[in-house]
């Protein structure tokens, strides 16, 4: 019984037994397709063949498309580990210049540790949290600034704002910012990006999304 293409079952183990069932099962495959099994899992490959299924309720039928080359799969997937690098380029700028404007605008208007402030934002519990989180990074990381601060001061426990947008997560700047009760800071920082503020805090979640997708090569 051959292997159904599905997420939940392994395929075969050799390259020789993974191009015989993409053959079978109708896809042209050429021996210079070989290496690139070699280096790209069939796994991984599954997403990018999987629009490619014929759904038309013959389950005797080939399970691909009607002359499905394995090169068209190989450009798709080529194209996408592109369009990721493209991405994670002007994400990388967004993020880099998001966390100098916060760390600027705590550090000025609330001082070095004020952003562990609770009154500075809408939703308590929600600071609590992501500044757990944030001691979990800072207890992990071994940044030579972190052990610099680490040894050379016990109060407060977490860096300085200047530290501490650099240590956090992307994702975790963005809830931390989402969560700021002054809009006249999220203006600031909205208006920093030409953005409207009512979108500023959307516009990040998706986008720290977006760039985990890339970071993690993920298939967007």
């Amino acid at each position: 019984m051959e292997w159904p293409i599905t997420y939940f079952e392994k395929p075969p183990l050799s390259i020789p037994e993974q191009v015989v069932l993409l053959q079978n099962r109708g896809m042209v495959v050429t021996d210079e397709d070989w290496t690139f099994l070699e280096i790209v899992s069939f796994f991984r490959l599954m997403a990018y063949w999987k629009p490619f299924k014929r759904d038309d309720g013959n389950p005797d039928g080939p399970a691909f498309q009607d002359g499905l080359d394995f090169g068209r799969i190989r450009n798709l997937y080529l194209f996408d580990r592109k369009l990721r690098m493209l991405l994670l380029d002007g994400i990388e700028r967004i993020e880099v210049a998001l966390r100098a404007r916060w760390g600027n605008l705590m550090a000025e208007k609330y001082g070095p540790h004020g952003y562990l402030d609770r009154d500075c934002y809408y939703n308590r519990n929600f600071h609590e949290r992501n500044i757990s989180e944030l001691r979990r990074e800072f207890e992990r990381s071994s940044e030579v600034y972190v052990n610099f601060y680490r040894e050379n001061h016990t109060s407060p426990v977490l860096p300085p704002v200047w530290m501490a947008t650099e240590l956090m997560s992307f994702g975790l700047l963005s809830k931390i910012i989402g969560n700021l009760k002054h809009r006249g800071d999220k203006n600031v920082l909205a208006r920093s990006f030409d953005l409207d503020m009512r979108v500023f805090t959307s516009f990040l979640h998706q986008l720290s999304t977006v760039r985990n997708f890339c970071a993690h090569h993920g298939r967007v």
